[in-house]
């Protein structure tokens, strides 16, 4: 048995299918699709962990989704789906183009549920984070378009099928899920947050070149560990130094 999802792709230039250089058995689509029609796929049983709501990464995607719509696509690095096979239709009169998912249940099971967890890999590869975080913003669509400056944001779905020769799905979910995040303290020193403490400290002679201030920079002094004990001087908020970067 076999579970088609049918999505929908309005404009055709958000579609593109890609040829693998090495494995004719291999087939890619890369898509640019809407919330609502993503929100049509099912997690499967390929990703390795659950979401966690609570994360700062997800809380700030939710701040992008209310905020900034029409940059989500842009920021966010998008969701791997791996499936049976997929199938794009010729083009409508008005442009737009059928996507059938194809989703295969090994003889185990049925791949929409999202509980089986010994039968093929398929679904959501990488992404968890995401397709959560648009299927939270689709409960609250209807509030969301009260907004008359917000507009349904898009977001990047790679397709890929399962039947690889060089890789199996388990490979492909593991290379991409061992990624390691970049750590806060790296993102402030990117947008230049600790600049007025370069200066405090090049204008009492210290030589800043000591510090790290960023992931795996030479410096013996970690920022981190600075700014841990200067927070422990901070008068009514002497709790807050230890807080600093925690993860």
């Amino acid at each position: 048995m076999k579970n088609v999802i049918t999505l929908r792709v309005s404009d055709p230039d958000h579609c593109k299918r890609i040829k693998d250089p090495f494995d004719p058995n291999l087939h890619q689509l890369e898509t640019l699709l809407p919330f609502s029609e993503v929100n049509k796929l099912v997690s499967g049983n390929a990703n390795v962990r659950r979401p966690k709501e609570s994360s700062k990464p997800f809380k700030s995607m939710l701040d992008s989704v209310d905020k900034s719509p029409r940059a989500f696509h842009i920021k966010n690095r998008g969701i791997t789906f791996i499936c049976d096979a997929f199938e794009l239709t010729s083009a409508a009169p008005n442009g737009s183009r059928q996507l059938n998912i194809t989703l295969a249940d090994n003889g185990d099971g049925d791949y929409m549920d999202e509980e089986i967890t010994d039968a093929r890999k398929e679904g959501i590869a990488d992404g968890g984070h995401t397709f959560a975080v648009i299927a939270n913003t689709m409960l609250r669509m209807e509030d969301l378009k009260k907004n008359e400056d917000w507009t349904e944001p898009y977001v990047r779905v790679r397709f890929i099928t399962s039947k690889a020769a060089f890789v199996v799905p388990e490979e492909m979910v593991e290379a991409l899920n061992t990624s390691t995040q970049v750590k806060e303290h790296t993102m402030d020193e990117y947008r230049n947050e600790f600049q007025p403490l370069k200066d405090i400290f090049t204008k009492a002679n210290f030589n800043i070149a000591h510090i790290a201030f960023r992931e795996n920079d030479t410096g013996e002094w970690d920022i981190r560990d600075i700014l841990q004990r200067l927070g422990c001087f901070l008068k009514d908020k002497q709790n807050l130094g230890p807080q600093m970067y925690r993860s």
